[in-house]
């Protein structure tokens, strides 16, 4: 990958970071190597989407429920009712 200066590297962001600012470019000087991929003018992200992970998840004892209805361990938040 190239920065807009053409600097070859790759960028980073720590994952609990939302704001596109956030990501920072860290330059390496090797050259790109591979296929260079095809950069849609859309939103393809849809188009090589696995299945949903999600998983419900429930408890109900002595009286007291909770359940999580969309657990997914990997893309959070969750809901937790109680």
């Amino acid at each position: 990958m190239a920065d807009h200066n053409g600097n070859t590297g790759f960028y980073e962001k720590d994952i609990r970071e939302t704001e596109s600012l956030s990501w920072v470019f860290h330059k390496t000087g090797e050259k790109p190597t591979g296929n260079i991929l095809e950069n849609k003018p859309y939103d393809s992200s849809a188009e090589t989407l696995g299945q949903n992970n999600d998983l419900a998840c429930s408890m109900n004892t002595d009286g007291f429920t909770a359940s999580i209805p969309d657990f997914n361990c990997y893309n959070p938040p969750a809901t937790l009712e109680i």
